[in-house]
């Protein structure tokens, strides 16, 4: 006689697959974003890249935090939009270190690269950040039985 536990295993291992998925949608969503706006304020408006990559980087984030929650994960009912900004912000911080600390060094290496340059290296830092941020958002807004978001407000209350 079957048993639901074959088809459980099957539903997960393809949820899974799926959130991979969302997640390549919105990240490459935000990176679209990031570049618009690094290349915007560092071109048009000439911004100095740190100044500029702040910017496109805060900008991303708040954009990739919210599909991530809603879209990603489809955590809605599991953690609040608050959540999903904190936590994105808080993998986003780490991220912001990585890239900053990288294109400042590119600046010094290559001090006549121009700004795509720069947006291209930012993207290859962040696609290395992404697979960490995909394995913290996954836990803190899901978890273990979809209980990570009230993990995450009970550390918050500490």
């Amino acid at each position: 006689m079957p048993t639901a536990a074959p088809a459980a295993a099957t539903a997960r291992r393809s949820g899974r697959a799926g959130a991979v998925m969302r997640f390549g949608a919105t990240g490459a969503s935000a990176a679209l974003l990031y570049g618009v706006v690094a290349l915007s304020l560092g071109t048009a408006y000439r911004w100095p890249a740190q100044v500029s990559h702040l910017a496109a980087t805060a900008a991303s984030t708040v954009l990739a935090s919210s599909l991530h929650r809603r879209f990603t994960f489809r955590a809605t009912g599991t953690a609040s939009w608050q959540q999903g900004q904190t936590v994105g912000a808080i993998t986003a911080v780490v991220g912001l270190a990585m890239s900053t600390l990288t294109l400042d060094v590119w600046r010094h290496l290559a001090p006549e690269a121009d700004r795509l340059s720069g947006v291209v290296l930012v993207y290859a830092v962040n696609a290395l950040m992404g697979v960490v941020n995909f394995l913290v958002l996954r836990r803190a807004l899901t978890g273990p039985a979809r209980g990570g978001a009230v993990r995450v407000a009970s550390l918050r209350m500490r």
